[in-house]
């Protein structure tokens, strides 16, 4: 239902203020996820990449980087692998 939502609110955007492509979207701000289960965080950023997808083909998701820092003994590298590299841009903030 999650993805099946956010394709129409991408949709909705679209439709609303076109679009360049790039949508931000910051998982787990402020919170460490429920699980460190590599499974687990893979699925869900799959989640929010098919929503952003389903709507878009050439979506690029945009997410702040200082999550990883602010909670770095949660982020280790088994938690940060990523397999479509060209679909994710981090922005660090000073």
């Amino acid at each position: 239902m999650f993805v099946e939502i956010g394709n129409k609110f991408i949709a909705l955007q679209q439709e609303t203020f076109g679009s360049d492509h790039v949508y931000q979207c910051d998982t787990y701000n402020e919170m460490d996820p429920r699980s460190s289960d590599p499974k687990y965080l893979a699925e869900s950023s799959a989640a929010v990449y098919s929503a952003m997808a389903g709507a878009d083909p050439d979506a690029v998701w945009l997410m702040q980087g200082w999550l990883f820092f602010a909670s770095g003994q949660f982020w280790r590298e088994p938690q940060v692998s990523w397999e479509e590299p060209k679909t994710l841009t981090l922005k660090p903030l000073p």
